[in-house]
């Protein structure tokens, strides 16, 4: 059975078939390999549901077993300890609310900055030409990109299991699908620490692997002393690489460090000064310490001289809602949900848009309140979305009741509210220090 808009698989035998596989599998491979399934909390036998889209993502990738009698394990040391972003990402509602709530979770790798070797897989030419095409497509950060990057990266790991670099490839292009796709955070961070994990074992000095494993070890595991570790010893073994800076320094802006946040994503801008990616985490970094004309008008840049760059359009569409700028955020909210090609958060933006004509501000707010309610109940996800958007509408007790829910079920993403701008009127507010402090 789906759901009446035909993208939802409701129990793991409507899951089965649409794989081609019975119940009993589906239910094996969400435990080895991460097949993406969803809860409903409080649920019985049918609190499994599947989105169409995220199962074909991950068929694509590498994780998907091309023969189900040959499953390698996972990795010995599980690191999920709930969604960093159901209302991130995955599955998350409103790609211009939603996305951006972490800047180092949109954590946009930043291209060719360093030398790709010319022959990364030896005497196979075949392999180092889809090796050249995978980073192309993974650089492009488009929806379709991305999954083109998973498949061909997941074939380089098949044909070459001894080589590191398809391995690393997995890794990042998972981080990135968790924002310009709809690939939950749990699925993505499990795919990303095994591949980051392989490719240790046989490389242990890439950087590119001990980056991704710093990404999953800070945004996902909490263990943020070794993430920021991992990201320091990622630069030492390769200083002339942007991308192991950039994700320094948005892991910085995580501490509420903004100045040395801003010294790396300067250094990585330096490293790749064409990097729209690096430009507009820069630009978040400066709203939310509070230089924000110049924020906007940077994040504004981008969109014209790279306008299929969704992040961009998220972050203005965000900081526009913050501005109380309604046709600014209804404009960038909708394009930034076309460009990931999300009916659903295209239809929550129609849906505020509409709210907005026939009652302003408060109305479009509450719209967009109400949707986001609705998700949580529904699925469980969605607690500090749901207190930024009351943040924004100035309702106290309601942002002190979201957050007191998030802290409650442990959402990795409350132990960075400092990063937030919509929390800024609440860092000095004697009920809310504890949420400042919770990283």
């Amino acid at each position: 059975m789906t759901d009446a808009d035909g993208n939802r698989l409701m129990g793991w035998k409507a899951i089965g078939n649409y794989v081609g596989r019975d119940a009993r599998t589906m239910r094996r491979w969400e435990t080895e390999r991460g097949l993406p399934v969803h809860r409903v909390r409080g649920g019985g036998s049918g609190s499994i549901w599947a989105d169409k889209d995220e199962v074909r993502a991950w068929m694509a990738s590498e994780t998907a077993p091309r023969n189900p009698d040959k499953i390698e394990p996972t990795s010995s040391n599980p690191f999920w300890r709930g969604p960093l972003g159901q209302v991130l990402v995955g599955g998350a509602l409103l790609a211009a609310v939603a996305a951006p709530l972490i800047v180092a979770k949109l954590g946009h790798a930043t291209g060719a900055a360093s030398a790709v070797p010319t022959a990364p897989f030896g005497r196979d030419a075949g392999a180092n030409e889809t090796y050249r095409s995978a980073l192309y497509a993974m650089n492009t950060r488009s929806a379709a990109g991305l999954l083109d990057a998973a498949q061909k990266f997941g074939v380089l790991a098949a044909r070459h299991p001894d080589n590191a670099k398809a391995f690393v490839g997995i890794a990042e292009t998972n981080l990135l699908l968790r924002e310009f796709n709809s690939i939950p955070d749990e699925v993505a961070y499990r795919r990303a620490n095994f591949a980051a994990q392989k490719a240790l074992m046989l490389d242990p000095g890439s950087a590119g692997a001990l980056r991704s494993l710093g990404f999953v070890r800070y945004w996902s595991d909490g263990a943020r002393a070794e993430g920021l570790d991992l990201f320091r010893r990622a630069i030492a073994q390769a200083p002339d690489d942007a991308q192991s800076y950039h994700w320094y320094g948005t892991a910085l802006l995580g501490e509420g460090r903004f100045g040395e946040a801003l010294a790396a994503l300067n250094h990585a801008h330096a490293l790749n000064p064409g990097s729209s990616a690096i430009s507009a985490d820069e630009a978040v970094v400066r709203f939310t310490k509070g230089d924000r004309p110049e924020a906007l008008a940077a994040l504004r840049q981008i969109t014209q001289v790279d306008p299929n760059f969704s992040a961009a359009h998220s972050y203005l569409a965000r900081f526009y809602l913050i501005e109380k700028n309604d046709v600014g955020f209804l404009t960038e909210a909708a394009v930034a949900a076309r460009l990931k090609r999300d009916a659903v958060r295209e239809r929550a933006v129609r849906e505020a848009a509409e709210a907005y004509r026939t009652g302003g501000h408060a109305a479009m707010l509450a719209s967009l309140t109400a949707t986001a309610e609705r998700r949580f109940q529904q699925f469980g996800e969605g607690t500090i979305l749901i207190a930024m958007l009351y943040a924004v509408s100035g309702d106290r007790n309601q942002v002190l009741a979201w957050l007191t829910r998030a802290e409650s079920v442990q959402e990795p993403a409350i132990r960075s509210l400092i990063a937030l701008a919509e929390f800024v009127p609440y860092r000095d507010d004697p009920a809310f220090q504890r949420f400042f402090r919770a990283g």
